[in-house]
């Protein structure tokens, strides 16, 4: 597993995972403060991610990821 800092192209990712729990923590995907919130926590280097590296899992820099 490798860990870097979060970039612009795994926004779709943090959105995909708010959409997954929305039902414990509330509406998180149609939200835009929630969208400004990531990306700036994203374009300020507060966010991380971490991918699982493998055949189908490209973690080279420029290449999109799935969150894990």
């Amino acid at each position: 597993m490798k860990v870097r800092l979060a970039e612009e192209r795994d926004f779709p990712g943090f959105l995909g995972l708010a959409g997954q729990v929305e039902h414990w923590f509330g509406p998180m995907v149609e939200d835009a403060g929630f969208h400004d919130a990531v990306r700036e926590h994203i374009h300020g280097g507060a966010a991380l991610v971490a991918v699982a590296p493998g055949p189908d899992t490209d973690v080279s820099p420029g290449a999109g990821t799935e969150l894990l």
